[in-house]
């Protein structure tokens, strides 16, 4: 049975697959190797990091990748509707929930979190005691930053600790499979595909200004598809983004951010018709909702003397057709 521990012992194999070398320093919650080999740590950051597959198809059990974005109770739930349950042994998983949230870079010997599994290291101090190296966390240690015995500089190091070695290992050898956290939740049928009716809804709900009913509003949003109807997407994230608070809300904090809510909220009409085209997913839908508004935020001046005539361009004609 593996560890919970992101801070567990180095499977010698994966070790010596890797070719990786470094010193073991202490932390207050477990041991890490710590290394300069930046071509090394990069290799295993992508592996974690890259999804394998996009659907959650033939898998069992899942293990979720520690620092996860996303509360475990709304993953559990997208998981179950595809009858896979989450372990804590990810050598029991068949496919390991991953997102970006495991690495990080700090600087400063600012606190290091005991779910990361990775780390780039800028301006640390590491310190001796009982014969030991440790890297130096204010207030975890009997010392101050300025009487560190045997003090020593980790200006630009990394740290990899033997989950990240170890599951890497079992990635690249096929033993398991990688899903983003967040293509996990796209294959849950619970997603509510936007209407005017929804904008409508959820817009209302927090123009009340009642508490209670943002808290409903926030629940329905998180389950909100993002990807389909990109253009109702847009106009709720007209409608609502300047009103909202995340506070400490995890999974809302999450969907801002994966479905670029700030982003949509920035761009006007005409620039949401051109990112969707960029991206090949502008729609005859898509085109017809948001060219009306684009229209009624042309700004003409002299209109006392004369008549405008306004015809839209004529590549774009075609999205203005209906399908039979």
């Amino acid at each position: 049975m593996a560890s919970k521990s992101v801070y567990q012992d180095y499977n010698p194999e994966a070790i010596k697959h890797f070719d990786l070398e470094g010193e073991t320093y202490n932390l207050p919650n477990g041991s890490t190797l710590v290394t300069d080999d930046v071509t090394t740590y990069n290799k295993i950051k992508e592996i974690l990091q890259e999804p394998k597959v996009k659907k959650l198809s033939g898998f069992k059990k899942a293990f979720i990748l520690p620092g996860c974005p996303i509360t475990q109770d709304r993953l559990k739930s997208a998981l179950k509707e595809h009858k896979i349950t989450v372990t804590n042994d990810y050598e029991l998983a068949d496919v390991i929930i991953t997102h970006n949230d495991f690495y990080s870079t700090l600087s400063n010997s600012e606190k290091i979190k005991s779910t990361l599994c990775m780390a780039r290291l800028d301006n640390f101090s590491s310190y001796e005691d009982n014969g030991k190296r440790h890297i130096y966390q204010e207030d975890s240690c009997g010392y101050s930053s300025w009487n560190l015995p045997n003090e020593e500089s980790l200006y630009d190091e990394r740290f990899i600790t033997g989950m990240a070695v170890n599951l890497a290992f079992l990635i690249e050898s096929g033993e398991v499979s990688t899903i983003s956290a967040d293509s996990a939740l796209h294959c849950s049928s619970n997603r509510t595909v936007l209407t005017l009716d929804i904008v409508k809804q959820i817009e209302d709900l927090y123009l009340s200004y009642n508490n209670d009913d943002r808290e409903i509003a926030n629940q329905l949003i998180v389950s909100v598809d993002y990807d389909t109807n990109p253009h109702l997407f847009w106009k709720l994230s007209q409608n609502i983004y300047s009103t909202m608070n995340v506070g400490r809300n995890k999974d809302l904090k999450y969907y801002i951010d994966a479905s670029k809510m700030y982003k949509n909220y920035c761009m006007s009409a005409e620039q949401k018709i051109l990112d969707l085209e960029q991206k090949g997913k502008l729609t005859t839908e898509s085109f017809r909702f948001l060219e009306k508004i684009c229209r009624q935020e042309i700004h003409i001046a002299n209109r006392e003397l004369y008549v405008f005539k306004v015809n839209v361009k004529k590549e774009y004609r075609k999205y203005l057709k209906l399908s039979k």
